[in-house]
């Protein structure tokens, strides 16, 4: 079983995000638009989010470019880069990014930082990580239930709003509002590299930057994959008590180089929608 990753809601803007393509061989060219929309990098859940990665490609084999496209990320291994390759079937490439109302954004969400620029090839791999997207280097700790195999089993311990009224005589009556499910999203160990912005060896790999996109600035939230090699195994939670902030702390306390060791500690409440 490999580690686990987490994955954060990202939101398209109303216009959309554009490319443009062009096909090195024979000259043909495409401009295709991710719909306004809410999306993960791999995951969707019916008509509420879609998967970024399989829209883009989706979009490419349904326009006028004559090659078959993929867009793959690479996450499911322990050793995974976190990049993303978009490949060509049979003609190099180039993608210009194009949306001029946001700039640059599926561009940087993507983890690319210039056109895909390849007359030779068939692939091009982004520089960078893929934004709102972490991959520890280690296992989760201190989990609040054991981590079923499947999605038809609830995951995290159980707690209910309730009210109790008792009388005189001893008498009770207990009236619930409603039940939820919480859980702990918890690891030691982390690599400062994995842990910290100013010691990333590869850009957008720390839980620093991925809490600034995801968390600290949008409040969007997360689906906590518990085997990152199998997509369709992942729960929905909003972030609560300590994962409102960014405060982890020091296994060893004064050793703050990219081989230093952290811990983190975020509360998690399902979302239900």
């Amino acid at each position: 079983m490999a580690n686990y990753k987490i994955e954060g809601r990202l939101t398209v803007p109303t216009g959309g995000w554009a490319i443009s393509a062009l096909e090195t061989t024979g000259g043909l060219s495409a401009l295709v638009t991710i719909p306004a929309g809410d999306y993960y990098l791999t995951t969707s859940s019916g008509a509420a989010t879609s998967s970024l990665c399989s829209t883009l490609a989706t979009l490419l084999n349904a326009s006028a470019l004559g090659s078959t496209y993929t867009v793959a990320l690479d996450d499911t291994e322990d050793s995974a880069t976190g990049k993303i390759t978009i490949t060509s079937s049979s003609s190099g490439f180039i993608v210009y990014w194009t949306n001029s109302a946001t700039g640059d954004d599926l561009r940087d969400v993507l983890g690319f930082t210039g056109d895909t620029a390849d007359s030779i090839g068939t692939t091009a791999t982004g520089a960078e990580q893929a934004e709102y997207l972490w991959l520890p280097n280690t296992h989760r700790t201190n989990a609040l239930s054991p981590e079923p195999a499947s999605v038809t089993y609830d995951m995290g311990a159980e707690e209910s709003d309730y009210t109790i009224t008792v009388a005189p005589g001893g008498q009770s009556k207990r009236l619930v509002y409603n039940r939820r499910f919480v859980e702990n999203l918890e690891s030691e160990h982390i690599l400062g590299t994995k842990m910290w912005k100013a010691l990333e060896v590869t850009v957008n790999e720390s839980l620093q930057r991925f809490w600034e996109q995801v968390i600290g600035d949008n409040g969007f939230p997360i689906r906590l994959h518990p085997d990152r090699s199998a997509d369709t195994v992942y729960w929905t939670w909003v972030i609560d008590g300590d994962g409102t902030n960014f405060n982890p702390s020091p296994v060893v306390p004064n050793w703050y180089g990219a081989k230093s060791l952290w811990r983190f500690r975020w509360g998690l409440r399902k979302l239900v929608s």
